[in-house]
């Protein structure tokens, strides 16, 4: 998904995992930006998984709906999903006045009780001053794999990249063999 929703998915669904917020609890949805923050996010309305991929509203409909944003939440089925094009509406994003320096993004849930939950999000998970956990890391690898088709242990093959002293190309190959069998 686009860079620019990104410091708006974390402080979302940093609120969902601290609340348990969710979809049918939320009203209306607002993200403020740095001025040109949201420049890349062309799809207000998306119908298919590559408008998906540039929509500030279809990130936090598919985050508050599952709880995460993962490469099959871009297939076209998972973005015409009823709940979430019913929601999209409800989330607007604005640009705010002021310098592009340094980067935030403020979500603000409007929650059907009257109450509303706030984040402010500068540092992205996953930058220099905010690295991903190897649990993360191993997570991401494993969506990728899945997605991919491949049936790989993905700690296995994290712990055999991610081995600081013993990077040996056969244990990365072996690892992998069953893939490669696959495919011939």
């Amino acid at each position: 998904m686009c860079y620019a929703t990104h410091r708006a998915l974390d402080g979302l669904l940093d609120l969902k995992a601290e609340t348990g917020v969710a979809l049918a609890d939320v009203a209306r949805v607002e993200v403020e930006g740095n001025a040109r923050s949201f420049a890349p996010l062309l799809h207000d309305r998306p119908q298919t998984g590559l408008e998906a991929k540039f929509s500030m509203q279809y990130a936090i409909a598919a985050a508050l709906a599952d709880g995460r944003v993962a490469l099959p939440s871009f297939e076209d089925q998972a973005v015409q999903r009823g709940a979430i094009q019913d929601f999209l509406p409800h989330v607007t994003k604005h640009e705010a006045a002021g310098p592009a320096q340094p980067r935030y993004t403020a979500v603000t849930l409007h929650l059907h009780d009257g109450s509303r939950l706030h984040r402010r999000v500068e540092a992205l998970r996953g930058g220099a001053s905010l690295p991903l956990s190897e649990t993360e890391l191993v997570a991401k690898l494993a969506d990728c794999l899945a997605h991919a088709g491949l049936a790989v242990d993905a700690p296995s093959l994290a712990a055999t990249i991610l081995d600081p002293v013993d990077r040996r190309l056969s244990d990365l190959l072996a690892l992998l063999h069953p893939v490669r069998a696959a495919a011939e």
